[in-house]
């Protein structure tokens, strides 16, 4: 068994499943719009999100996070890259590799970059 491979297909699923609103249990709302997410993947990647989740009272299975400040694709970027581990920024408006560094600071999430692509 190839851990690689596998820790890969994990990713890639829970990837599709988030982007599809498979089994998602969290509603990120932002300034602009709102995101679809697993409790599960956003506690293990940030300790903000950890935090916040485990003091949700909200209904059980079904929490919600607001995120005023951040634009809803610089929302997408971040979960992309807890999801999969790899940063890929649209051509859009308020979408900057600062504005999205900026975000994941003040989410907690620590980034560790092996290469450049």
């Amino acid at each position: 068994m190839d851990s690689a491979a596998s820790v890969h297909y994990l990713t890639t699923n829970l990837f599709r499943f988030q982007q599809s609103g498979y089994l998602c249990d969290t509603l990120i709302v932002v300034d602009d719009g709102q995101v679809s997410a697993h409790s599960a993947v956003l506690a293990a990647v940030s300790p903000m999100f950890k935090q916040v989740l485990r003091n949700s009272y909200q209904q059980p299975l079904q929490h919600i996070v607001a995120l005023p400040g951040i634009q809803v694709v610089v929302v997408e970027v971040i979960i992309q890259l807890m999801y999969t581990g790899k940063i890929i920024i649209p051509r859009a408006n308020h979408c900057t590799l600062t504005t999205i560094i900026s975000a994941i600071r003040d989410l907690g999430i620590k980034l560790h970059i092996t290469r450049y692509v």
